[in-house]
């Protein structure tokens, strides 16, 4: 209840906004009948919160009620441009199941919008008649479900209906009709492919034919990047150790996104004040029960004035990533020490040897260690 205050902002400032942005402007890439009916469908839920079963029940500050009245009589300004945005789809595209299932969800919006506002405007006992119209408007979308199982209100063969029409009568590109959704639709699909077919017999549907005989969609794929320079960047900026270890380091690279040959070529890039490499690849068999070799980078952001240590390892083609940490039980290393750790690892590649850890036998195999 306390939200409906809120909600009823919401809503003025929203129709405040409709004469500068326009539908399509107010809510971005969202589908603008989606969320019209979602507005309309939370405040009919808190009018009816704030109205309750009686009127002991209702919200009693007069606040509160003046706030659902409110609410109540913008009702049917959302329910309203719900039905004229899907009422705008539908002239452009024609019908298909999902646009006759959100006009079914808006014709019963407008009645809840309809009914909540002329319960407010007849004065006393508004909060009455808005229960007894919820009643009638439960009823008409238990109705409205039945129709739904019934050749009365059939989506596939409506759909299938609208877009045969659309075609034969130019309002659609016979080239560009959505064919490949007659497969969807049943009974009513295979009738309507029929009568294309018929159709496209006749001067002027040729395309149509052509769309008939390949009627799978084509999907608009983006070109897959090439990051062969971005890699051979990083190569150049970034030393590696050993020096002869380029099979394990270009594999990597291989694996990684564009972001992070990005993020570590402007690292490893950018100079440090005191001079020398602000990166490091190691490779070495940091894991031995897995196969091939693992990767540590570290990195000395000093833009940021921070050193990261990044863990890589592949597994499966995909560049996987792990947690580094100290065994000594110490933080890791800050941005001096890492300085020198790039040094040393550069002069000669650091020796290897086994982690101070033991670890608890399970019965089911595997066990249990304690992280220092």
């Amino acid at each position: 209840r306390l939200l409906v205050p809120v909600v009823l902002v919401v809503l003025v400032v929203f129709i405040a906004a409709l004469p500068l942005h326009g539908l399509s402007g107010l809510f971005g890439g969202l589908s603008v009948a989606a969320t019209l009916l979602a507005m309309t469908g939370a405040a009919v839920t808190l009018i009816t919160s704030a109205v309750d079963q009686d009127d002991q029940a209702a919200t009693a500050p007069d606040l509160m009620r003046r706030a659902t009245q409110g609410l109540a009589l913008l009702l049917p300004v959302p329910a309203v441009l719900a039905v004229f945005a899907i009422w705008q789809r539908v002239a452009q595209h024609g019908w298909t199941p999902d646009r006759l299932s959100a006009a079914t969800v808006a014709v019963l919006a407008l009645g809840y919008g309809a009914f909540y506002a002329l319960a407010v405007l007849r004065g006393t006992g508004w909060m009455a008649r808005i229960r007894a119209a919820n009643t009638t408007l439960a009823l008409a979308t238990i109705g409205f479900a039945a129709l739904w199982l019934t050749p009365l209100l059939n989506p596939e063969a409506i759909s299938a209906r609208s877009l045969v029409a659309r075609v034969a009568d130019g309002r659609t590109d016979p080239g560009a009709a959505d064919l490949y959704a007659l497969t969807f639709w049943g009974k009513a699909g295979d009738a309507a492919r029929i009568r294309l077919a018929v159709l496209a017999t006749q001067p002027g549907f040729e395309p149509l034919g052509l769309a008939l005989a390949n009627p799978a969609p084509t999907y608009n794929t983006p070109p897959v990047e090439d990051l062969a320079p971005r890699r051979a960047a990083l190569i150049a900026a970034m030393p590696l150790q050993p020096a002869g270890a380029t099979a394990t380091r270009d594999l990597l690279l291989q694996a990684a996104q564009a972001y992070d040959l990005d993020d570590w070529t402007r690292i490893c890039t950018t100079p440090a004040p005191e001079g020398g490499p602000t990166c490091l690849m190691l490779i070495a068999d940091l894991l031995p029960a897995e196969p091939g070799e693992e990767a540590i980078i570290v990195l000395l952001d000093v833009q940021n004035d921070f050193a990261r240590f990044d863990g890589l390892a592949l597994r499966d083609g995909y560049l996987q990533r792990y947690t580094l940490w100290p065994t000594s039980g110490q933080a890791m290393p800050g941005l001096d020490e890492a300085r020198r750790i790039i040094l040393a690892w550069q002069a000669a590649p650091p020796p290897l040897s086994q982690a101070p850890l033991n670890q608890i036998d399970l019965p089911g195999g595997g066990g249990l260690a304690m992280t220092p």
